[in-house]
């Protein structure tokens, strides 16, 4: 029994009965934010048959005997005009939900922001209606946002939505800890910290350890130019980006394309970026220097770190009279005919190398004996277009050399260490890692078919039939 049938059809499953169930509803006039009247006789100015107005009926009293409650939450509240959200607040009168929202979404407002949705909201809202906050923390005012909107007098209930230790994508939310103790101390509020305290200790912190949020530098150019933060979490997952690069890249994207996500159109302004430069090396030349010989790569995975593995290195050197070629470092331990750089931070970390040694790509901007182009060396495999191991088997296929042995190329673990280096340990989820392993084990696969690639340190990588 296939099991992964199994799951994908479960999956389509329960997707197929929540929409069959929501279209049911709509017709019922329920949705997300809420139901109206319900002794309505007609709706969307349809007259309800007795039968319909029954079951409508019987619906939203099971809704209400359930104790659900409905709240209208306008995602990225700052990509409407004030026309727009007055039709929001129209419709929330309309449908009366539990509570409306101001939704900070890219963590972007300031407090005239705040103030300017407040007052549409306060004069405009019916007054049984709670007034809701939600903010991202990413431009670090979540805290003096929502300490705003408590000081300001309305008439409606407010609820402030918060996060014991700000716990949330990216940047996070606000700080639960903080805005009680806030209200303690200027709104007469008696809430008690200890147990939040104890839930930090026992529960969130060792979350934090390995799953970190909180401010970074990508949230807050995501937050500078309003944009979804998953573009943030895009560019800094590919560890290649001088921040100056990625504010770069931040800045052309386009208006319209802020607000939602699209993988693939800020793919495609990245590998615009990194593939600028100027002239490149002729093929020829490389081809010079690697036409049929034998090559080692040298990553800086920890196996190279340990003196057993090492060894192994040196044996198969001196035994097929390779080329050493280390990437994106220069380790201490063994020389190295060559470097080769695809990583502007991992370059401006480099010192001593001759120049005749390195070889750069089109995306870095230095003196360089030979520079290639960033582009042409990509693999077809999304989550490792970039991988600087695989871009350097593309670029010896393409010069002609005979055969790869890979060093250092140890894959990713989440729980252990991954490099020989401390300082090159960058925070990986546990999905991301799945991801780069899976997918520079098909890579290698894959060019395997075009030139002999084995493994000579171990590695999580390594299959059967690339065994050195």
């Amino acid at each position: 029994m296939n099991k992964n049938a199994i799951q994908k059809f479960a999956i389509w499953a329960r997707n197929e009965l929540i929409a069959q169930v929501s279209q049911r509803a709509y017709q019922y006039g329920i949705d997300e934010s809420g139901f109206g009247d319900a002794s309505a006789d007609t709706l969307n100015g349809r007259l309800l048959t007795a039968e319909e107005k029954s079951q409508r009926q019987e619906l939203i009293k099971q809704i209400k005997e359930k104790g659900y409650k409905v709240y209208f939450q306008p995602m990225v509240a700052l990509s409407y005009s004030d026309a727009e959200y007055l039709g929001l607040i129209g419709m929330a009168n309309k449908f009366r939900p539990d509570g409306f929202y101001i939704v900070d979404s890219h963590g972007s407002m300031k407090q005239k922001d705040v103030a300017r949705f407040f007052y549409l909201i306060e004069n405009n809202l019916d007054k049984e209606i709670a007034v809701g906050f939600h903010s991202h923390n990413n431009l670090q005012l979540s805290y003096s946002n929502a300490q705003y909107l408590t000081a300001l007098h309305t008439d409606h209930n407010l609820i402030i939505d918060s996060s014991i230790m700000g716990m949330g994508r990216g940047a996070g939310n606000l700080n639960t800890e903080l805005f009680v103790e806030y209200l303690n101390e200027t709104a007469g509020a008696d809430y008690s910290t200890e147990p939040i305290l104890c839930s930090i200790d026992n529960t969130i912190a060792p979350i934090y350890m390995t799953t970190a949020w909180g401010y970074s530098l990508s949230g807050y150019l995501s937050a500078k130019y309003r944009c979804h933060q998953n573009y943030a979490r895009f560019l800094n997952n590919k560890n290649t980006l001088t921040f100056e690069g990625m504010n770069a890249i931040f800045s052309k994207i386009e208006p319209e394309k802020r607000d939602n996500y699209d993988r693939e159109y800020i793919d495609k302004l990245y590998t615009a970026h990194m593939s600028a430069g100027g002239e490149k090396t002729p093929e020829a030349d490389l081809s010079r220097l690697f036409e049929g010989r034998n090559v080692v790569i040298i990553a800086p995975g920890r196996t190279t770190s340990v003196e057993s593995e090492r060894q192994k290195v040196f044996d198969k050197v001196k035994a097929t009279d390779a080329i050493v070629i280390s990437v994106n470092h220069c380790p201490e331990w063994i020389k190295c005919d060559y470097v080769f750089v695809s990583n502007i931070r991992r370059y401006e970390k480099l010192s001593g190398i001759e120049t005749d040694k390195l070889i750069i790509t089109s995306n870095i901007n230095a003196q360089a004996g030979y520079t290639v182009g960033y582009e042409p060396l990509l693999c077809s495999i999304e989550a490792v277009r970039d991988n600087v191991t695989l871009m350097l088997i593309a670029l010896l296929i393409r010069s002609g050399a005979s055969s790869v042995y890979l060093a250092g190329v140890d894959g990713y673990s989440f729980k252990d260490r991954n490099f020989a280096y401390r300082d090159m340990e960058t925070y990986e989820d546990e999905q991301v890692a799945k991801e780069q392993n899976s997918g520079i084990s098909a890579a290698i696969a894959q060019l395997s078919q075009r030139i002999p690639v084995s493994f000579i340190t171990k590695s999580l990588l390594e299959r059967e039939e690339n065994r050195s």
